[in-house]
């Protein structure tokens, strides 16, 4: 964050004489957080591994011990459920973190003068993400 801090268009929003806040929450925290962001669903198949290895070791009841007792069990059905749900959230949180500017690629995206809404207005015809 400090470094984020330092940054030109920091510098420039100060400049545009937008308030303190404004231009740590905004741009700052913004831009600091892509790194955790991406790291986070990066890590969350070890997350997921290690909530089996917690609840199987101290006997506590969640998605890892029912895991395991599906597989002890060779019960196919709740082992294929379980092994969906983590590969959805996997994939939706990796898709998040991968590529955080995803979902308003190619769309303007611009918030008013007092910060109290966003106009999202659609990509120029000629925009080279156009299929036409």
């Amino acid at each position: 964050m400090l470094e984020t801090m330092n940054e030109d268009y920091i510098r420039t929003a100060r400049a545009k004489g937008l308030p303190e806040r404004t231009v740590v929450v905004k741009h700052g925290l913004r831009a600091a957080l892509t790194p955790i962001v991406t790291i986070f669903g990066m890590d969350l198949g070890l997350l997921l591994g290690g909530a089996i290895i917690t609840e199987v070791t101290f006997s506590l009841k969640g998605l890892g011990l029912f895991t395991v007792q599906a597989i002890q069990n060779q019960d196919l059905p709740e082992i294929l459920g379980v092994t969906m749900l983590a590969a959805f959230f996997i994939v939706i949180l990796k898709t998040i973190a991968v590529s955080p500017g995803l979902y308003t690629r190619g769309w303007m995206v611009r918030a008013s003068s007092s910060c109290d809404h966003l106009t999202i207005s659609p990509p120029p015809s000629n925009s080279i993400l156009s299929t036409g």
